[in-house]
């Protein structure tokens, strides 16, 4: 445990000499990692961080399958294991945008309607760039990761002090102490250590011994070395934790995106044509508390007038809707395992109204999701039209797929 000590101790005084150099390379790829995992479904379905597939509307007269892929999906199929490896910003450019196709399908899975189509990123703040990487988010992992390394300093002097005569007898605990250590570290599940690790931390004495580590370049407080010894004697990594606090924040940021689609409707033999937007961004600053999400969409289709047999471009539906999402339960990692979204949804119809029909109708919609195994939600959408006293039911199969 020495020797694992000391090149740490090593490592970390060449880090104070390089003037607290931030190591995107080493940090990053683990907050992205966190960041997609919680990105909640809802986001997930506005821009998907790899593949998305869904059957939407399964209990209804038609219903639709789409599959969507980012850039670096499709890159992903293609690249050979000889390419050279993308840089980070590289991949991120790639995941900005995605390519979207969906078949409609009647009561008897005939296909009706194939359309394709993409979406682009106007603002995607939930994912980090280098260059605007907050200051304040890498001095946190780098103070972090050196108070990991003055915690197993102070562990090795309080086991040094109570345990000489074990460790003349048995050489070997040193070795079994750092294989615990590192074995630990490395799954961020601290629940399996070493007696004698656990025994080290739960000593009182641990923490002046980790204190006395301080020095200029490094000060650590009673109270953030407490938490830390609070948090591994719990099972878990004070890294990860960090790791996750900054996700956390990042997964709260706004995310803007504009979609374009064709659409071939073999039955009429046309085409239509699809324009979205749709905007999400966290509420509140509290990462304590599970997120809440605004979210705006709108829609806006040119399509024909199925009461007039030739070609036409008669039909032109529009919407905006404005909701809330809520995360409900999720995990000890803040990743999302149940969302209830609440919003009002508004439609128009700038073409042709048909008979007996209303220009406007307004709508009160609830969504609630269910994450169900690993990537696999099921989403069950309640739509009233108060004017009405109309009940609509949307079933549908969602999974994202990849990080």
């Amino acid at each position: 445990m020495k020797k694992i000590t000391f090149l740490l101790l090593f490592f970390i005084s060449f880090s104070v000499c390089k003037a607290q150099q931030f190591d995107k390379d080493k940090f990053l790829p683990e907050i992205v990692k966190s960041l997609h995992a919680q990105k909640t479904a809802n986001s997930k379905d506005i821009l998907t961080t790899l593949f998305r597939a869904s059957l939407d509307s399964l209990l209804g007269k038609e219903h639709s399958f789409s599959f969507n892929s980012s850039f670096f999906g499709i890159d992903s199929i293609f690249r050979g294991p000889k390419a050279k490896k993308l840089t980070y910003e590289e991949e991120r450019k790639l995941r900005r945008n995605s390519f979207n196709i969906s078949l409609t399908g009647d009561s008897s899975n005939n296909i009706k309607k194939i359309a394709g189509g993409f979406t682009f990123t106007i603002i995607n703040k939930k994912d980090i760039i280098y260059t605007k990487f907050e200051k304040d988010d890498s001095s946190l992992l780098v103070r972090t990761e050196r108070l990991m390394v003055n915690l197993l300093t102070g562990i090795q002097a309080v086991f040094d002090s109570k345990h000489k005569k074990d460790l003349a007898e048995d050489p070997e605990i040193s070795m079994r102490m750092d294989v615990s250590w590192n074995n630990a570290d490395e799954k961020g599940d601290f629940s399996n250590l070493d007696p004698f690790l656990v025994e080290a931390l739960k000593a009182p004495e641990l923490i002046e011994a980790v204190f006395v580590e301080n020095n200029d370049a490094e000060t650590f407080t009673r109270l953030e070395i407490a938490e830390a010894v609070s948090s591994i004697l719990l099972g878990k990594s004070p890294l990860d934790e960090t790791y996750n606090s900054v996700a956390e924040k990042y997964s709260r940021k706004p995310l803007w995106t504009f979609t374009p689609t064709a659409i071939y409707d073999r039955e009429n033999e046309q085409g239509e044509y699809t324009f979205s937007t749709e905007f999400t961004v966290g509420l509140g600053k509290n990462l304590d508390r599970k997120p809440w999400e605004l979210e705006i969409k709108s829609h806006f289709k040119i399509a024909n007038d199925t009461s007039v047999k030739k070609t036409n471009y008669n039909n032109k539906p529009f919407f905006v809707s404005v909701g809330l999402n809520k995360v409900m339960m999720e995990t000890d990692d803040n990743e999302p395992t149940m969302e209830f979204k609440f919003f009002t949804q508004y439609d128009y119809q700038f073409g042709k109204i048909p008979a007996g029909g209303k220009a406007g109708v307004f709508t009160l919609n609830s969504t609630l999701r269910v994450k169900v195994f690993k990537s696999l939600w099921l989403p069950v959408t309640l739509k009233y039209d108060p004017a009405n006293n109309n009940f609509l039911g949307v079933f549908s199969i969602t999974t994202n797929l990849g990080n």
